[in-house]
């Protein structure tokens, strides 16, 4: 939980720390493309800071959902404000069937494999 905290506030603040001050033609070529020819400390720096940009929407996404899913309050505000019902949803799990017994994989892979030894 206090991991996808730090990591949503750190997509955050390297979208702030991207964004250009002023947006000229200059800065909106610089800020979305890669110059593939600059010299290593420029390539690495265009890399991070272009590749880092692109892939901040997917992963606040997916920083979002996982908080969204933790806390109740904020899955519910979220529910409302998408016009879904704050159902309690863990009454509409299914139920485990406690009549079945577990059987360990192990034995019963090797038992396959004496049966038929040239399947992989």
């Amino acid at each position: 939980m206090l991991s996808t905290i730090i990591f949503v506030i750190s997509t955050l603040t390297g979208l702030i720390l991207w964004w250009p001050k002023r947006w000229t033609k200059t800065t909106r070529k610089a800020s979305f493309t890669v110059r593939w020819k600059a010299k290593f400390k420029r390539f690495n720096y265009d890399i991070h800071n272009v590749f880092g940009f692109y892939s901040l929407i997917l992963c606040f996404i997916l920083g979002m959902t996982g908080l969204i899913i933790f806390f109740q309050p904020m899955m519910n505000l979220t529910m409302k404000s998408l016009g879904a019902t704050a159902v309690d949803w863990h009454r509409d799990l299914p139920k485990a069937d406690k009549t079945k017994h577990f059987i360990d994989a192990f034995p019963l892979m090797d038992q396959l494999f004496k049966v038929q030894p040239q399947k992989k």
